[in-house]
């Protein structure tokens, strides 16, 4: 966990993160307590100001939208992709997910080729026209 201390009003879509108290009730229904803080359901804004530990992936504007270094930045990086959960969603995961190539589907989707169609169609020469002609 890195402290961090908001520098412009961010928004963070993933990572670990211990709040304080106030933190934590402002964003309950955004929040998983998990061992070590709280995961976020959905993405969360902090003000700039804000202070708060967190843990996940950083890029080189958020780093800098939350007052790291990047060297702090980088460590966090190295620190995220040896992290065990991600090892874990990994596990039972294939490309093949049970997919087929032939779904049910045919040419022939309940179209006929008994189509009645009428050459007749009635068409009126009688136009009205309002106005004087006029311009």
């Amino acid at each position: 966990m890195q402290k961090c201390k908001v520098t412009n009003a961010v928004t963070i879509h993933s990572g670990i993160f211990k709040l304080d108290k106030n933190q934590v009730k402002r964003r309950l229904h955004m929040l998983k307590k998990v061992k070590g803080g709280y995961s976020i359901t959905q993405p969360i804004t902090f003000k700039a100001g804000e202070k708060f530990e967190y843990d996940g992936p950083v890029d080189r504007t958020l780093a800098i939208m939350l007052g790291l270094t990047e060297k702090q930045a980088e460590k966090m990086n190295k620190d995220h992709d040896k992290s065990p959960s991600d090892a874990m969603d990994d596990v039972g995961q294939s490309d093949d997910v049970g997919q087929s190539d032939d779904v049910g589907q045919s040419d022939d989707v309940g179209q006929s080729d008994d189509v009645e169609q009428s050459d007749d169609v009635e068409q009126s020469d009688d136009v009205e026209q309002t106005g004087d002609g006029e311009d």
